[in-house]
């Protein structure tokens, strides 16, 4: 992780994992002790083999800006492995920042480390944009070890037309985070969890601190009945 003689690439390191892992918050705080000492972020790319991927893989992909790549039974394990590897060999963009030209016109963004790019996988960062207009956004990184730098114009910026519920998918993200923050910070469990209850009610997620009511109707003799049933989602 060390070698700086190769300037032009990228060092990834590259998890494998296909059970729950225990002490997910020490290994937490071994690995950023790590990256302090390398002094700088070195992309990890988790391969979840299974369903019951940990959230160790998701934590670590996320600090290290790489991506989560699961393999499900029945999927084609070296297919997905080249898949993976032709990803790697082409990672387009790397240590990118996010500035905005106005401060408080966008909020709450995440990931608060945007994920390097790779090929075939495209950069999404959600945030709250507070005000009518987008600002300028200008993305720094680095290609092939150079700087790289791009202003996106509030002119180039368009509204989705689509019903796809942003806002859902933006609180969905917010409280997955909130859940990892759950574990590494147990002095601030109430108050996270507060916040996590409030997301999921306000935009009818499910949780681990939520329910929902599930109301089943069904005709019988001519009649429609009303059945309310609770259900642990």
């Amino acid at each position: 992780l060390e070698d700086t003689t190769h300037h032009d690439r990228c060092p990834v390191v590259v998890l494998v994992s296909s059970r729950v892992t225990a002490n997910e918050q020490d290994q937490m705080t071994e690995f950023r002790s790590l990256m302090d000492s390398v002094g700088k972020t070195v992309p990890i790319v988790s391969i979840g083999i299974g369903s019951r991927v940990n959230s160790l893989c998701r934590k670590l992909t996320r600090v290290g800006r790489g991506f989560l790549e699961t393999i499900l039974p029945g999927q084609n394990i070296a297919r997905a492995v080249d898949r993976i590897l032709a990803r790697l060999r082409d990672t387009v963009l790397t240590d990118i920042e996010l500035t905005f030209s106005e401060e408080g016109l966008v909020n709450d963004v995440i990931p608060n480390l945007p994920p390097n790019v790779f090929r075939g996988i495209p950069l999404v960062v959600l945030g709250r944009l507070n005000g009518p207009e987008f600002p300028s956004l200008k993305l720094t990184g680095r290609i092939s070890g150079k700087p790289y730098e791009y202003q996106l114009r509030p002119d180039e910026v368009h509204r989705l037309e689509s019903e796809m519920p942003l806002s859902c998918l933006w609180a969905q993200r917010q409280i997955e985070s909130l859940m990892d923050q759950i574990q590494d910070l147990p002095l601030k469990q109430d108050e996270l969890k507060s916040r996590v209850t409030q997301l999921a009610i306000h935009y009818q997620l499910a949780s681990p601190y939520t329910s929902f009511m599930a109301t089943v109707m069904k005709p019988s003799a001519g009649e429609l009945n009303q059945n309310t049933v609770a259900l642990n989602v």
